[in-house]
C-alpha cells in the first residue's frame, strides 16, 4: 500500500494449533551448578494463534517492522511483540 512516505505492508495471520502429546510440560535447568526440574499439567490440546504485523519501507536505507502474536487456549494465553528498525548507512 503506497503512502506519501513509503510503502506500507500490513499482514494478518491465523492458525489452528493442536498438541498430540499428553504428558506434563517439564522445564529443567542449571543455576550455580545445581540442577532443577519443574513440571506442570499440559493445557488444552487445541488452540488458536493470531498475528498482526506491518512493514514500512521508507527508502532503500530505512525500514521498520512491528509485529504482535498471541496464542489462545483454555486457561492459557501467550502474547509477544517485536519492533525492528533498520537504518542502512
Amino acid at each position: 500500500m503506497p503512502t506519501s512516505g513509503g510503502l506500507l505492508k500490513p499482514e494478518v495471520t491465523a492458525a489452528w494449533l493442536h498438541d498430540y502429546v499428553d504428558s506434563p510440560v517439564v522445564n529443567s535447568g542449571v543455576m550455580g551448578g545445581q540442577t532443577f526440574a519443574a513440571s506442570a499439567p499440559r493445557g488444552s490440546d487445541d488452540g488458536m494463534r493470531l498475528g498482526l504485523a506491518a512493514s514500512f519501507n521508507g527508502s532503500d536505507r530505512f525500514s521498520m517492522r512491528g509485529a504482535l502474536e498471541s496464542e489462545f487456549r483454555t486457561d492459557y494465553q501467550s502474547h509477544t511483540g517485536m519492533l525492528r528498525g533498520i537504518w542502512a548507512f
